[in-house]
Parts: structure tokens; C-alpha cells; sequence
């Protein structure tokens, strides 16, 4: 009795659960962000199968969540590149350089998108600053690997411009440049938005082809929103059925009020199958027949020799000699 009470209870949970989170008004897919969301869709990013496993690996400082790493699919790999090739055509347009990737809560992947962004940027021969924009809680020089030797703390260096440029470190395995800060500053916002620290974006423009700010969260900081003046574009990251609509919006209306422009929200940790990605609403599929082919054609996943085709695993005995028959 004991055991089935369990088993009774636990399932009701798990409903009430489930009902919660459907009927919760947050950013489920890609249809709701242009329903519900004051912004376009820039990029779907999909969960990642195999993360479960690279948390255990992140722990243990071997791996990474970056796109180059063995560990992480094809298909998010092949999703970061495809933000590379749609931001560099508009900046073309535009001819900004100061990119803002911020988030509305903590948590929602900021930091892994912004450092796969100028890892996928330096591999097309872009050179690419990426300046750590939270100095309160700083942790990017240990994502990266950097030895605390190999850096300095930018956001002790900003009492003139060339203190600040002691601060940009080269790293040779990155491919580009980076600016950390492990100390806690007091009064962050009032660095961001000194004198010195918008001479010295000036200057970077000059050397820089893009300039990446890894945001702190706009919802509860005003660390966001100075940098939102200093940056020239900028990226909301939404992490799928995670954040409230209507804290979303005011994240996406205090970026729109400030200097910087708006050009989309990237969807972050879509269920979906693996190596499935979608760009402004165009997809790309990569089927599972033999190894080859895409989602729906000849050999994909529902093609005549994919999984669920005429050939598939899943097309019983019966099916077949019923089709070979007609």
C-alpha cells in the first residue's frame, strides 16, 4: 500500500508539474517568441544530448561547451557558425562593432554563446576582443583556462586608457583577445560608464574587427543597461520556458531605450533531435539513414532507407513484403 501510495503520488506531481510548466507564461519555442516576445527570432540553439555527461566533464576542468570540443555535437557547432555568417553580414551593413550578448536572469547561457561566438569569429581570421562586462561576479578567466598570471584584473586598470589596454590578453589556443576580471568592484557601473573606458572602446574599434561584451543579466542589475549604452548592437539570450514574458519584454525594451541596437534574441536549450538547428526560420536537417543524407530526402531520417522509411528498422516484416508486393 505504502509503495503504491508512492507511485500515486509521485505521478500526480509529475502532472501538476507538467501542467505548470505548459501553462506558465514563458518562451516554450520559436512560434511563441514571435508571439509573445517585442523582438525577432535570430537563432535556435538545441539541448545539447550529450551534456549531461560534459556537466560531469565541466566540473572536472577537461572539457568545455565550446563548438571545437569532440565532446559537443555537429549540429551546435554548425549553429554557432551560422550566427557568425548572419551577424557578420549585418555588421557589413551597418559597420558596428561593439556587440552587447546579455541575458534577463542569470543562467540562461551568455557567457558559453558569447565565448563560442569569438572562437568561431577568430577561426574566420576576424580579430575579436571578448571583454568579461560583469565585474562582480567574474568567472571567464577559469571557463577560458587562463592562468591567473597570464591576465590582469580590467577592472582595477580603469583609471586611464592605457591601464586598460595592459588588461587585453592574447591568447595563442583562443585565437583572440580577452579582457577578465576576478575581483569584485564596488562601484562597477561607474567604471563601465567612465571616460576612460569609452576612449578606450574608441581605440579598440580602430584595432578590432568585433568587440563581444559577455553581459551580466539585465533583471535586477545596472551593470546591463550601462553597457547597453557603450555597445552598438547587442543579442538577448533566452533560455526555452526559463524567464517570465513580461520580464523578457522589459529586458528587450531597456535594450531597445538605449544606444544599443536590438537585432534579435538567440533561444537557447530547445528540446529537439540532435543536430537539428534553425536560423531566422530556415532549417537544417541531418537525417538518420546510413550516416548520410538529410531529414526527409531519400536517405534521411523518414526517407526510403532512413530509420521510419521502406528500409528503416522500425518497418516491420509484414510492411515490407506488403510494399514489395504493390
Amino acid at each position: 500500500m505504502m509503495k503504491k501510495g508512492f507511485l500515486a503520488g509521485a505521478g500526480v506531481m509529475i502532472v501538476l508539474f507538467a501542467l505548470m510548466s505548459y501553462f506558465r507564461d514563458s518562451v516554450k519555442n520559436e512560434k511563441e517568441v514571435e508571439k509573445k516576445l517585442d523582438t525577432t527570432l535570430y537563432a535556435t540553439v538545441y539541448h545539447e544530448r550529450r551534456y549531461q555527461n560534459l556537466k560531469a566533464l565541466l566540473k572536472q576542468k577537461k572539457k568545455k561547451m565550446w563548438f571545437t570540443e569532440p565532446a559537443v555535437s555537429f549540429g551546435f557547432g554548425e549553429t554557432i557558425k551560422k550566427i557568425r555568417t548572419k551577424l557578420l553580414y549585418q555588421q557589413k551593413k551597418s559597420g558596428d562593432k561593439i556587440l552587447l550578448i546579455t541575458s534577463t536572469a542569470p543562467q540562461e547561457g551568455r557567457t558559453t554563446l558569447a565565448v563560442n561566438l569569438a572562437l568561431a569569429l577568430a577561426q574566420d581570421s576576424k580579430k575579436v576582443l571578448l571583454i568579461e562586462g560583469d565585474l562582480r561576479e567574474g568567472s571567464l578567466r577559469e571557463y577560458l583556462g587562463l592562468a591567473p598570471s597570464d591576465v590582469k584584473n580590467w577592472g582595477s586598470c580603469a583609471a586611464d586608457v592605457e591601464s586598460l589596454r595592459s588588461a587585453v590578453h592574447y591568447s595563442e589556443e583562443l585565437g583572440f583577445s580577452v579582457m577578465v576580471n576576478d575581483e569584485r568592484i564596488q562601484r562597477s557601473t561607474e567604471v563601465i560608464s567612465s571616460e576612460s573606458m569609452g576612449q578606450f572602446l574608441e581605440q579598440m574599434k580602430k584595432e578590432m574587427d568585433l568587440i563581444l561584451i559577455d553581459s551580466p543579466h539585465v533583471k535586477g542589475r545596472s551593470d546591463a543597461e550601462a553597457w547597453a549604452r557603450r555597445s552598438e548592437m547587442s543579442l538577448l539570450v533566452v533560455r526555452q520556458n526559463r524567464v517570465l514574458t513580461k520580464y523578457l519584454n522589459d529586458a528587450i525594451d531597456m535594450l531597445e531605450d538605449r544606444n544599443s541596437r536590438l537585432i534579435g534574441c538567440i533561444l537557447n536549450d530547445i528540446p529537439g533531435r540532435g543536430g537539428i538547428l534553425n536560423l531566422g526560420g530556415y532549417e537544417y536537417g541531418y537525417g538518420y539513414g546510413y550516416g548520410y543524407g538529410y531529414g526527409y530526402g531519400r536517405y534521411g531520417k523518414y526517407g526510403k532507407y532512413g530509420k521510419y522509411g521502406r528500409y528503416g528498422k522500425h518497418h516491420s516484416e509484414n510492411e515490407r513484403e506488403e510494399t514489395e508486393k504493390k
